[in-house]
């Protein structure tokens, strides 16, 4: 074989492996994180508020991961309400999953209704009048 042969099939496998990764790439699904991000990057000021007004409580919400289920514990000492933990799946919005807590200070949610993967945790509560937000990030 000479050189000619060989520079022909190096350029031809190039090729192919282009067009395989071009394939594969196009065939992925890509989900917004949220469909209304315009509107959440105007309003990002007042989640910067939210955030705060969580950081200046004495006691936060606790998100504690066990063996089958996710703990959600309420702090005694404060009063929430209108408490709303949401579950966002980064890469696949058909995954998210949205909890309304009312009348309980721990919430369990089992894992067999979330799917194995990276959520993105945000907990939504009014406490003394006040708006407040909690972010976290785990692994199921």
């Amino acid at each position: 074989m000479n050189w000619g042969k060989g520079i022909i099939i190096a350029m031809l496998l190039f090729i192919g492996f282009i067009l395989f990764l071009v394939i594969n790439l196009m065939v992925q699904r890509v989900d917004l994180q949220s469909e209304d991000y315009y509107q959440r990057e105007i309003n990002y000021e007042e989640e910067i508020n939210q955030v705060r007004n969580a950081n200046a409580l004495p006691q936060k919400v606790k998100l504690l991961k066990q063996a089958t289920f996710i703990v959600v514990q309420l702090p005694d000492s404060i009063a929430l309400t209108s408490v709303v933990v949401s579950f966002i799946r980064p890469d696949d919005q058909q995954q998210d999953k949205q909890f309304r807590i009312q009348g309980t200070r721990s919430f369990l949610i089992h894992k067999s209704k979330l799917t194995t993967g990276k959520y993105m945790v945000e907990i939504r509560y009014d406490a003394d009048g006040k708006h407040c937000l909690q972010k976290e990030t785990i692994f199921i």
